[in-house]
């Protein structure tokens, strides 16, 4: 009777010991959660208003104005475009990043290619972050559509040419507006790497990257 007793007992005690354990447990991890969290909110509110810290308001103001005055690409590059690229204008500068640090699949965000650029700066106290904090500001300044129209008017294509529309004479001799889609997807690709992607010097990797974009969809 004893022996019952005490293992019922004992039985009673490890139960207590494993609901407190587990307590214990679930109170750390929402500790956890909670101090990462605060610290995410935190140090999104830096890189959001951190902007007057890395770049001077005149600076600012030209770079949002040369973006938002891109040329327009015409109508016969979106019907391409928003066919094989359609997600791509929907993916943040932050979803982005933080996709790319999990080792996530991304689109990537039209406004996070053009931190990449040199030479826009006035101060590196934060170079690790100055460029998200530009990226942040150009998201929250300029649409999607004239951040791609920025970015691909200055790309760099190869053989000294810059920007799309002279690279769809060069290459294709012919306007964007007259280009198949596999010629535009092409357009979209070069500027990647325009060494390993380039149509004269390496066109087969050009075609499995077309093929690849293409049978996406």
């Amino acid at each position: 009777m004893i022996d019952v007793v005490y293992i019922q007992l004992h039985k009673h005690t490890n139960e207590l010991i494993m609901k407190s354990f587990l307590k214990i447990i679930k109170w750390i991890a929402i500790g956890i959660a909670s101090t990462i969290t605060i610290t995410l909110s935190c140090f999104v509110y830096y890189l959001e208003t951190s902007i007057d810290k890395v770049m001077t308001k005149e600076r600012q103001d030209l770079i949002i104005s040369q973006i938002n005055n891109s040329p327009n690409l015409p109508k016969r590059f979106y019907d391409v475009y928003n066919k094989y690229y359609s997600d791509s204008f929907d993916q943040g500068v932050l979803e982005t990043i933080f996709r790319e640090i999990l080792g996530l699949n991304s689109s990537g965000c039209l406004c996070k290619a053009i931190y990449y650029h040199p030479g826009y700066f006035d101060k590196y106290k934060h170079p690790r972050f100055a460029h998200i904090i530009l990226a942040l500001e150009v998201e929250e300044r300029c649409s999607p559509v004239k951040c791609l129209e920025y970015e691909l008017s200055i790309s760099y294509y190869g053989n000294n040419i810059r920007g799309i529309k002279k690279a769809s004479e060069f290459y294709y001799n012919r306007p964007i507006e007259e280009l198949t889609d596999r010629e535009i997807i092409s357009l979209i690709i070069i500027p990647t790497r325009s060494v390993y992607y380039s149509p004269r010097r390496n066109p087969e990797n050009l075609r499995r990257a077309i093929n690849r974009v293409m049978n996406k969809n």
